[in-house]
Order: C-alpha cells, then sequence, then structure tokens
C-alpha cells in the first residue's frame, strides 16, 4: 500500500537506482531543505502488498514534480516512468542526462526525445553530481514558481458558458488535469489560493 505524503509537493526521483547513487542522494536532501517540498524515492519507502510496477505508476501520478535521471544503462521501469509522468500536460517533467560513452540503444531512442519542444521538459546534461547540483535547486525554483501559476488557475471560477462553449470545455479540461496533478488544497478554491500565496512567500525568487 503507497504511504502518503500529506500537505506537501512530492518530488518523485526515477532513476536506475545502482547507476545514480550520489545524484539521488543529493537531490533527495536538496529537496529536504525546501520549504514544502518532499522528495518521493525509492530507497525510503517501506514494503507494500501492491506490484511493484503498480506502486511507482502510482507514485510518480501523485507527484507535481518528476524527476528523471539517464546515463548508460536503460531500464523499462525507468522508461515507463518517464512515460507516465509526461501522461499529464501540467506535471512539471525535469530530465537529467549524464554524458556517457556506449548508451544502450533503447535508452538513446527515449533520449532523443527530450530536446523534442513538444514534450515540455527541462532538460540538462551533466558529467558530475557537483556540475549538476545547482541547476537543479534553480529548477525546482523554477518549477514551484510555474506550480503558483497552476493554483491560480484551480482558483479561478469557471468561465461562462457562451455560444459553441468550447472555452468552458477547454477550462474543464485543463482543471481536471490540473486535479490530477496531486497538488496539495487543489479541489478546493480557497485552499488553492492560498497554498498560491505561502509559496509566492516561501519562493520569492528563484536563486541566482
Amino acid at each position: 500500500m503507497m504511504a502518503e505524503l500529506t500537505n506537501v509537493i512530492r518530488v518523485f526521483i526515477s532513476s536506475k537506482q545502482r547507476e545514480f547513487v550520489e545524484e539521488r542522494q543529493g537531490m533527495t536532501e536538496i529537496v529536504r531543505r525546501l520549504p514544502l517540498l518532499a522528495a518521493d524515492a525509492a530507497e525510503e519507502w517501506a514494503p507494500g502488498r501492491d506490484s511493484i510496477e503498480a506502486t511507482f505508476l502510482a507514485r510518480v501520478r501523485a507527484a507535481p514534480i518528476y524527476v528523471g535521471l539517464f546515463g548508460r544503462v536503460y531500464s523499462s521501469a525507468t522508461a515507463r516512468e518517464y512515460e507516465t509522468a509526461v501522461e499529464n500536460p501540467h506535471r512539471e517533467v525535469l530530465t537529467y542526462v549524464k554524458r556517457c560513452d556506449q548508451v544502450e540503444a533503447p535508452l538513446e531512442e527515449l533520449i532523443q526525445r527530450f530536446d523534442n519542444p513538444r514534450e515540455g521538459n527541462t532538460v540538462k546534461r551533466f558529467d558530475t553530481w557537483a556540475d549538476l547540483k545547482p541547476a537543479f535547486e534553480q529548477h525546482l525554483w523554477s518549477a514551484v514558481h510555474r506550480m503558483i501559476e497552476s493554483y491560480l488557475a484551480l482558483a479561478a471560477p469557471a468561465p461562462v458558458a457562451r455560444g459553441s462553449g468550447v472555452t468552458a470545455r477547454r477550462w474543464q479540461h485543463e482543471r481536471e488535469h490540473l486535479l490530477a496533478l496531486g497538488l496539495p488544497g487543489a479541489d478546493d478554491a480557497a485552499q488553492a489560493r492560498t497554498w498560491a500565496d505561502t509559496l509566492r512567500r516561501m519562493y520569492p525568487a528563484a536563486p541566482s
């Protein structure tokens, strides 16, 4: 059964675990230092009765922020987590590619997608964790600032239906995606506005 993290914004960290031990530990430490964020990393999960794949994918869908680390080794589970993350166009998808020789072919094909602007990802190539660390923290702050806009959209009233009703349908479709992100307080307009105001106070500007 999936352990719940309440009243926090989940940051799901996805990778081939043995390939990115230092990076995963460093990312988890950074997330823990930032207000209202919580790292969701497999190393810290309690054993559950659900299947491993079902558990992982459920946690991806419950995380407004997805972080993917990719290097040399292809993992079908990690690829599936990425595919699940991008199902929702409003999820923050932060992808990091470690420069490696002899990247496995299926992973090379997946990596090629990251530079496609239609994927809407934040993408960075890196050599070491020291190289990646400052960029990762900046990316998290920027992701939170974009989430403030999501909260404000959730707090806004429904548009007045006119004519064909296309605007209302578009608003409803976008709202369904936002509600599915796992943002705490998203299903109540007053709470959504409170979260937006709180995040603005705690994240006044991205670190330089």
